[in-house]
């Protein structure tokens, strides 16, 4: 309404503006009552004029405001794992770079114990599903501080900031037993119980790819001892090796 009345206003005021300058020109004498007829013809010229203007500014301003959350769409879409709301691989990478630089950390690699059973037994939604409760378990298991991402297929990330092992294995502990406590039906009505092996390591700036490595051999060595269980690079149990026939 106000950009309404502007756009009036405006027109008015540059009529009288007008037939004043007029009036002083010698030999023109613009009567009054014409002044009144310049106000009103500015009027009726000028309210649809503005009316229009102001629905098409309308218009572009609502145009920008759906372009600008298309963007900001597109954009948390990039960064975002579709399936479970976290941090996709390309983005954990990227940020635990970024934290890493700023000082060392501890990485957890978790991976779901027996998720292609799963998939078998009750079906790719039912596993969906696991992998959507997963990925909210872990994100509200951790602090806001720490990163989270679901780094492809049944895999997923944590990167804690904390100097302190003893942290980084509670963290990791506290993730297997929220993951382990979840129960999700299946299209039959079946609760579904789904268990996670953990693997962690020291992280630091520049050695994320040895650190992702080193988590990596952990969270197996754990899937070798029976599962469900946290296992720290490092303090992995030596397999006795076959002697030579």
């Amino acid at each position: 309404m106000s950009r309404l009345l502007q756009g009036i206003g405006f027109s008015v005021v540059a009529t009288l503006v007008f037939m004043l300058a007029v009036n002083l020109v010698p030999g023109y004498d613009i009567p009054q009552r014409y002044f009144l007829v310049g106000i009103l013809c500015a009027i009726c010229v000028s309210t649809p004029v503005s009316l229009l203007y102001v629905r098409q500014e309308g218009r572009v301003r609502r145009l920008h405001e759906d372009l600008a959350s298309a963007y900001r769409h597109l954009e948390r879409s990039a960064r975002t794992d579709q399936m479970t709301g976290i941090a996709n691989r390309e983005t954990f990478i990227a940020r635990a770079n970024e934290k890493l630089a700023r000082g060392s950390g501890w990485l957890i690699l978790a991976d779901v114990d027996r998720f292609k059973a799963i998939n078998d037994l009750h079906g790719h939604a039912t596993g969906d599903r696991v992998l959507a409760a997963i990925g909210s378990a872990i994100r509200k298991c951790v602090r806001e501080s720490d990163l989270c991402g679901r780094l492809g297929g049944e895999e997923f990330g944590v990167l804690i900031e904390t100097d302190d092992p003893e942290a980084a294995l509670a963290t990791a502990e506290r993730l297997r037993l929220c993951i382990s406590a979840l129960g999700l039906p299946d299209n039959d009505g079946v609760l579904v119980h789904p268990t996670i092996s953990l693997g962690f390591t020291r992280a630091r700036a520049g050695e994320l790819a040895r650190a992702m490595h080193e988590a990596d051999e952990a969270m197996y060595e754990a899937k070798r001892s029976g599962r469900n269980r946290t296992v720290r690079h490092g303090f992995i149990r030596p397999r006795p090796r076959l002697k030579a026939v």
